[in-house]
């Protein structure tokens, strides 16, 4: 995300926490087919959703992901 890459991952509830469709390239359960589609999509547009995964990944990165453990632990004292 922090690179401002497009990203191609596989359709998982996990991810989707995270990620939506507008976001990153969606590779379907179905194999090689899928993937190949999503990251030829990422290639014919590049930049169609690097802006907003480049904003996501200050949200999750290492430090606001400590930031977010310590707050927390704070509640739970």
């Amino acid at each position: 995300m922090a690179a401002g890459k497009p990203i191609v991952t596989t359709d998982l509830p996990s991810v989707r926490e995270i990620v939506g469709d507008e976001d990153v390239f969606f590779a379907g359960p179905d194999g090689s087919a899928s993937i190949a589609g999503a990251i030829a999509r990422a290639i014919a547009t590049p930049h169609e959703k690097t802006a907003r995964t480049l904003a996501l990944a200050q949200k999750w990165n290492w430090q606001a992901r400590a930031g977010q453990i310590l707050a927390f632990i704070t509640a739970c004292s």
